[in-house]
């Protein structure tokens, strides 16, 4: 399949005024993922406007083209794709700290959102984000911990959909059941690089209300992932992009000529679960949906050169609850492994 597939139109208008737009074509359909514009007159007040990513989960927030798997983790499903609104931000002191406030529309959980605000109600995130020791040339140059929050009401919203590694959903709630009352997300994040290595860990908790009827409850959701990365070829390891030392032409080595590109092996468990009352109060039925999942992944990434890079992983998730009685009462695990080819002219 298509997973993704995103022409992208960015640039700069008079020096201070930057604008980005990019619809994607992916999965047989056509959405528009981000279109702002943003100005960066001043340098520590930086003013975003449009369609993007709010400023929450660590993993959503990065490239897609940079993750160390064909799909985030976790945590990543208890924060939305994208949302409308205003944003102020800055990268400070030399990189070593970066800020973020907003105000949007407010969308579900893994959503894109749509045009239009279903309600008058907003969405206020922030996000902090410290890397202390860098541009320092030290063992902890890539250390970097941050913490994100948002609030807002959740009145009118569509019902957050959850989906597994592969792609299919897992967890739906009850006939009847609407979005009613506050949501709350909390997002603490830490990465650590240090040469070929990486490390990465994030927890995500979401409470939302939810309504049936006359029952009206608020639910916790919670997540988390690690996942760690070691670079085989040697190549150092950052949040960003990874750069080839030798580019793939085997045909061609010598001490200047080119080789087999960069070898990446990753790791990660993770873990997602909602609060029992979820069942208790008939929000969700505990023989269809599933209140418990446990991952683990693995992957190799293999960089031919920095436009072009080819991935595979495995990926085996086991579920506590999803399925009636009869059956065990636990929905079978899924096993899945995924090849993705990646062409990426960003990176130019």
């Amino acid at each position: 399949m298509i997973r993704r597939a995103r022409p992208t139109i960015f640039g700069t208008v008079y020096k201070y005024l930057d604008f980005f737009i990019r619809p994607d074509f992916g999965l047989g359909t056509t959405a528009l993922y981000d279109a702002y514009i943003q100005l960066n007159y001043i340098p520590w007040l930086q003013i975003r406007a449009g369609k993007f990513k709010s400023p929450i989960g660590l993993e959503r927030l990065q490239n897609d083209d940079n993750t160390d798997f064909v799909e985030r983790g976790l945590p990543t499903l208890l924060v939305p794709y994208r949302d409308i609104g205003f944003q102020v931000g800055a990268n400070l002191f030399e990189d070593r700290l970066s800020y973020q406030v907003g105000v949007f529309d407010g969308v579900p959980d893994l959503s894109i959102g749509t045009d239009t605000a279903v309600s008058d109600h907003r969405d206020y995130a922030g996000r902090l984000f410290l890397t202390p020791f860098a541009p320092s040339k030290n063992l902890l140059e890539g250390l970097g911990v941050g913490f994100a929050a948002s609030g807002g009401n959740t009145d009118g919203e569509a019902l957050p959909v959850y989906r597994t590694f592969g792609q299919e959903t897992f967890f739906t709630f009850a006939a009847g059941v609407t979005a009613a009352g506050h949501r709350t997300r909390l997002a603490p994040q830490a990465y650590y690089y240090v040469g070929p290595f990486g490390l990465v860990s994030e927890y995500g908790l979401n409470e939302e209300g939810f309504q049936k009827s006359n029952i009206r409850r608020n639910i916790a959701i919670r997540a988390y992932q690690v996942e760690a990365s070691y670079i085989l070829t040697g190549e150092k390891k950052g949040f960003g992009a990874v750069a080839p030392k030798r580019n793939f032409d085997p045909l061609h080595r010598g001490n200047n000529g080119g080789g087999w590109g960069a070898v990446e092996l990753a790791v990660r468990l993770g873990d997602w679960e909602a609060e029992s009352g979820v069942y208790n109060y008939g929000l969700a039925s505990d023989a269809t949906s599933p209140r418990h999942l446990h991952e683990w992944d693995g992957g190799v990434n293999w960089y031919l050169n920095r436009l072009v890079r080819i991935s595979g992983d495995y990926a085996n998730t086991a579920f506590g609850g999803g399925a009636a009685a009869s059956a065990g009462g636990n929905k079978l695990p899924e096993k899945v492994f995924i090849l993705r080819f990646q062409l990426n002219f960003g990176q130019l």
